[in-house]
């Protein structure tokens, strides 16, 4: 099975962005997980990115925009935050490049307010932010599944952490 350094989540709008970063992660010896390139054909897309995430030590978001209404995209930000929350830290597992102008748009608070990276524009700006990168992961000693194995699984729970139902009727209060 494949171990990854790195998973790299994005949304389909932000696929080129996502491919120029992780070919910087590879300059810098890194094996990176991007679903474009590393889902075999015909295989389920769901086992494919579970096992990904589940044999990668981090989760690197393109927190863009379009990024929070990706459903796939919350699904494995929930992952790598369920995973680093277990070991302590919500933001040890996951690490956030954002390439829009503001922060508001990045869930939850915790990674907001932690320090994340703006788009790296220039190439020197690219090389350091994949070194950073390298020097993140290279303190994580095991995948993220790890966490989960205990509970006879690959995932987490996500069912706990997925919104309730939507509201059926009206908001609004009866006519008096």
């Amino acid at each position: 099975m494949a171990q990854w350094d790195v998973f790299v989540s994005y949304s389909r709008s932000d696929a080129q962005q996502a491919g120029v970063l992780a070919s910087a992660l590879r300059g810098q010896g890194l094996q990176v997980f991007v679903d474009k390139t590393a889902v075999d054909d015909f295989a389920s897309i769901t086992a494919t990115i579970t096992t990904a995430l589940a044999h990668s030590r981090a989760l690197l978001a393109v927190y863009s925009a379009e990024y929070p209404r990706r459903r796939a995209c919350q699904w494995e930000l929930t992952y790598a935050y369920m995973t680093g929350q277990r070991e302590g830290d919500p933001r040890r597992r996951v690490l956030v490049v954002n390439p829009a102008a503001g922060s508001d748009h990045v869930q939850p608070v915790e990674l907001r307010d932690a320090r994340h990276w703006p788009w790296p524009g220039a190439p020197a700006e690219l090389d350091r932010f994949a070194s950073r990168v390298t020097g993140h992961v290279s303190r994580l000693h095991t995948p993220m599944g790890e966490s989960w194995s205990s509970t006879g699984g690959l995932a987490p729970p996500l069912s706990s952490w997925l919104p309730a139902p939507a509201r059926t009727g009206s908001a609004r209060s009866p006519a008096a």
